[in-house]
C-alpha cells in the first residue's frame, strides 16, 4: 500500500462526490490531508464519513473560488507537499447556440477558472519534489451533443496541467482523467467497470507518492487494474 506518512496533502474540492473518496484513501494511506469548503455542513459530515483518520483530516470552512478566499485559505494551514485539485462537475444541457451568456460563463467558472485559481495561489507554496494531480473526467477525451461548456472546460484543463507542468520543472503536475462514471456514496451502483471515488483516491495516492517520478503526463484512468499494487 502506498505510504504518505509525513505528508500534507490540500485536496481542493475534497468534500464533494469525487473529493471525498480521494480524501479518504489519501487519509488512508497515512497522510495529512487539508480540506476547505464553504459548506460547513459537508465538511462534518466528511470528517464524520472519514471515520478512524480523521484525526489527521483539517478542515477549514472558506472559499476556494475566489483569488482572495485560496489566499486566506493557502496563509492558514502552512506547510504543504501536494495538492489534488478534483472541482467543478458535470453539465449538460442545450446546444451551443442556444446556450445563454450567463451559464456558459458560470460552468468555465466553476470548473476551469476555479482549477486556474488553486493552481496560482498554491504552486508557488509547494515545496520542491511536491506533485500536484489535477482530476479531470471523460468529457475532455469525447465530444457529445449538449455539453458544450463543461467539455470545453475539460480539455483546456489538460492544456493548463501540461503548462503548469512546464513551468514548474521542480514539482510532479499530472492529470489525471476519469475515464469512466464514478461511483460515490450518493451513486453507489453502476455499470460493470465503472471507476469509484476511492479508486481515484488510490490512484491519486499513487501519484502522489515517491513512487511516480513523472510530470506533464495525461492518465487516462479507466480501470482498477492501472492502480500499481
Amino acid at each position: 500500500m502506498t505510504d504518505l506518512h509525513g505528508q500534507r496533502i490540500l485536496v481542493a474540492g475534497g468534500a464533494g462526490e469525487v473529493g471525498e473518496g480521494i480524501t479518504r484513501q489519501l487519509l488512508r494511506a497515512g497522510a495529512t490531508v487539508i480540506v476547505p469548503s464553504r459548506n460547513a455542513d459537508k465538511l462534518k459530515k466528511l470528517a464524520e464519513w472519514v471515520g478512524e483518520d480523521n484525526d489527521r483530516l483539517i478542515t477549514i470552512e472558506g472559499s476556494i473560488g475566489t483569488v482572495e478566499g485560496a489566499q486566506t485559505i493557502r496563509d492558514s494551514v502552512g506547510e504543504i507537499n501536494h495538492v489534488v485539485a478534483s472541482l467543478g462537475g458535470w453539465w449538460q444541457g442545450k446546444p451551443i447556440a442556444e446556450i445563454e451568456l450567463d451559464v456558459w460563463h458560470q460552468v468555465i467558472d466553476n470548473s476551469l477558472t476555479a482549477h486556474f485559481i488553486t493552481a496560482k495561489v498554491f504552486l508557488p507554496v509547494l515545496k520542491d519534489g511536491g506533485s500536484y494531480t489535477l482530476i479531470n473526467g471523460g468529457a475532455a477525451l469525447h465530444s457529445m451533443p449538449n455539453v458544450a461548456p463543461i467539455a470545453v472546460s475539460a480539455s483546456s484543463q489538460l492544456k493548463l496541467g501540461e503548462l503548469m507542468a512546464v513551468e514548474n520543472p521542480n514539482l510532479r503536475i499530472n492529470s489525471l482523467v476519469l475515464a469512466t462514471p464514478v461511483l460515490t456514496r450518493s451513486r453507489p451502483t453502476g455499470q460493470d467497470g465503472w471507476l469509484s471515488a476511492d479508486d481515484a483516491g488510490r490512484y491519486c495516492a499513487y501519484l502522489a507518492s515517491d513512487a511516480f517520478s513523472q510530470t506533464g503526463k495525461t492518465i487516462i484512468f479507466q480501470s482498477v487494474d492501472q492502480i500499481p499494487a
